[in-house]
């Protein structure tokens, strides 16, 4: 029998978030980034601004099927509920931080839509993730671990959304970075 190379894709379940969101935090990392020292801090784009639920890494494409479906029956009984993204600050909040993020409230109910999709996963032979999420958005990459000190006036930010679909992104690599297409969309 020959030995085949299955197919592997980089991909994470996410909430999506609205376009007017979108724009107004790219907004305010620019705001940030021109308060830094040049070059300290890198703006995330703005199409790939999202809320990470469970980071996947490599991923077999002919798993994406069995995924979907045990996600899908994972999430059937979830309501919509709301979200607030606030205050901008260092993620992790260590001084080995790594952006500067959006904190994203309730915790509760984002943590149980991970442990949903987590225990939906281990269904599929996908082992568990044992890190407890601590929900963010991030807003822009910080260069080599530097923290710059944050206007606290421009951090104190507050946008919120209705959560009312998942999405499961599939991350490329492309010129400019990573670019991050939709595979299947979970409503709520």
């Amino acid at each position: 029998m020959e030995n085949q190379k299955l197919e592997t894709i980089r991909c994470f379940f996410a909430v999506e978030i609205d376009v007017e969101h979108r724009q107004r935090i790219v907004a305010l990392a620019q705001k940030l980034q021109k308060q830094t020292t040049p070059h300290s801090l890198r703006c995330i784009p703005e199409e790939n601004i999202h809320i990470t639920l469970r980071f996947m890494g490599a991923a077999l494409r002919e798993k994406l099927p069995d995924m979907i479906q045990a996600v899908e029956t994972a999430l059937k009984n979830i309501k919509p509920f709301h979200i607030t993204l606030l205050d901008a600050k260092p993620f992790p909040p260590n001084r080995y931080a790594k952006v500067i993020a959006l904190d994203v409230e309730p915790v509760d109910e984002m943590q149980d839509l991970h442990e949903r999709i987590n225990d939906a996963l281990v269904t599929c032979d996908i082992p568990k993730e044992e890190r407890k999420l601590q929900p963010h958005l991030s807003i822009a990459r910080l260069k080599e671990h530097h923290v710059p000190q944050l206007d606290t006036d421009l951090a104190k930010e507050s946008l919120k959304q209705t959560v009312n679909h998942i999405v499961l992104f599939e991350s490329q690599p492309s010129e400019g970075g990573v670019k991050y297409v939709p595979l299947h969309r979970f409503e709520l």
